[in-house]
């Protein structure tokens, strides 16, 4: 049944199928309570076999409109209630608003509800995983978001402004709390290229550009710091009755690094909509975002530098003009062979995929692909053998994608250069040569 249900009827499911649930559940209580565990473990089961139809009956149902209200109060009753039919409730909802792609009555119906339904995904989401009952309550949490990103597609954008304000407040409010800060930020990026590019710039100058480019200060100057006030407030915590709990300096990094990874990825997610909002943005705010990506590369977590390069990657694409002698070209490509050598698979992939998208700039101008080689060539006369080795693994990659464009003569000297870096006595760079 669960594999083989489709265009069926929602009533059918809400009335008959509901009924049995219900049943199943209740007799499994009064069987616990008399010690039965099998029966009751059996009656149980039967309830979590009957519940996980639902995704099934959501496979485009006929009757959507005129008989969904009967389930919504219950479907938002058990969400809340019973996370162990949390995840059949959040696909099959999932199901329904993708099968009303082209039915603007159902799609009408389904949103009337996102209203009940968002705040309560919402707080299934921001709930830390160990006020969650269950082993699978993070599952919870990342389905919670998907269904989330689903439903704000079909939702009304009053709905989508207001909960862009709530969230913008939580995150005022939330200075030091590490969980509801990530948890808040995941839920911008889902909501930004819902709002007007005005907001959008008030969120990219209240938020975006500083968490971008805050430095954690220097561990000694942080410990000196924190003593000092720590002695100037101690006095007046006692007569107040106060408790302040400041972070350590570990965990001010984990929170700073944390938050420059999800400042990135809004901005990468702004970079990648096709809302005119954000292209309104991208375009008026053009120099400050070129300024932020092009200064903040000594400030950058290591978590964040593949979606920094990301970043890099789109703004590349939509700068007209660019050559050889943009600054722009010319940071990305000493940014991106650095990455070449980063422990992180992915910030590795990012950083190839940079060198090749400034190699396609280029490679239509005057002078062909040499001023890219040449771009490329002035890290081998860095004086540290790890940037010399990353250049090195830098050609390889440009060499593979446009060994065509480069030409005879261009590839005879990019292979002179390499054939030189064999002769010296660094290990390093000889394995990379």
């Amino acid at each position: 049944m669960k594999e083989r249900i489709t265009n069926s009827n929602i009533k059918f499911f809400g009335t008959e199928i509901l009924e049995m649930a219900t049943f199943c559940r209740k007799k499994s209580r009064e069987l616990a309570e008399l010690k039965d565990n099998p029966g009751s473990h059996t009656y149980d089961l039967l309830c979590n076999q009957f519940w996980s139809l639902f995704p099934s009956f959501c496979n485009h149902p006929k009757d959507v409109n005129e008989n969904f209200k009967i389930l919504a109060r219950v479907l938002g009753n058990v969400l809340k209630d019973n996370p162990e039919f949390r995840l059949s409730i959040m696909q099959g909802l999932r199901k329904l608003i993708a099968c009303s792609e082209d039915n603007e009555e159902d799609k009408s119906e389904l949103a009337r509800f996102a209203k009940n339904y968002i705040p309560i995904l919402l707080n299934i989401y921001m709930s830390p995983v160990k006020l969650l009952k269950g082993s699978y309550a993070e599952g919870h949490r990342l389905a919670a978001l998907e269904t989330i990103q689903v439903y704000l597609t079909i939702c009304d954008q009053t709905l989508r402004e207001e909960l862009f304000t709530n969230a913008l407040q939580q995150l005022e409010a939330s200075k030091d709390n590490h969980f509801q800060r990530e948890s808040i930020l995941d839920v911008i990026r889902l909501l930004v290229f819902y709002q007007s590019s005005e907001q959008i710039a008030n969120l990219f100058e209240k938020w975006v550009y500083p968490l971008c480019d805050t430095v954690l200060e220097d561990p000694k100057k942080f410990y000196k710091k924190n003593k000092k006030e720590k002695m100037e407030t101690e006095e007046t915590q006692q007569q107040n009755g106060e408790k302040k709990n400041d972070l350590r300096y570990k965990d001010k990094a984990k929170l700073l690094e944390m938050e420059h990874k999800k400042a990135y990825r809004i901005l990468e997610e702004i970079f990648k909509s096709e809302k005119e909002s954000c292209k309104e943005f991208l375009t008026n705010n053009y120099k400050k975002i070129k300024k932020l990506l092009m200064s903040s590369l000594n400030k950058v977590a290591d978590s964040s530098k593949a979606a920094r390069l990301r970043c890099i990657e789109h703004l590349i694409n939509t700068s007209p003009h660019l050559n050889a002698e943009s600054k722009l070209l010319k940071s990305a490509i000493a940014e991106s062979v650095i990455c070449t050598r980063d422990i992180n698979s992915k910030c590795r992939q990012c950083a190839f995929n940079l060198i090749n998208t400034v190699g396609k700039v280029l490679k239509n101008q005057d002078g062909g692909m040499q001023p890219f080689v040449n771009l490329l060539l002035s890290g081998l006369s860095a004086p540290l053998p790890r940037i010399a080795s990353a250049t090195l693994r830098a050609l390889a990659s440009a060499l593979f994608n446009f060994s065509e464009e480069m030409g005879l003569e261009t590839v005879q000297n990019l292979l002179e250069k390499v054939t030189q870096q064999m002769s010296t006595n660094n290990r390093e760079i000889v394995a990379a040569a």
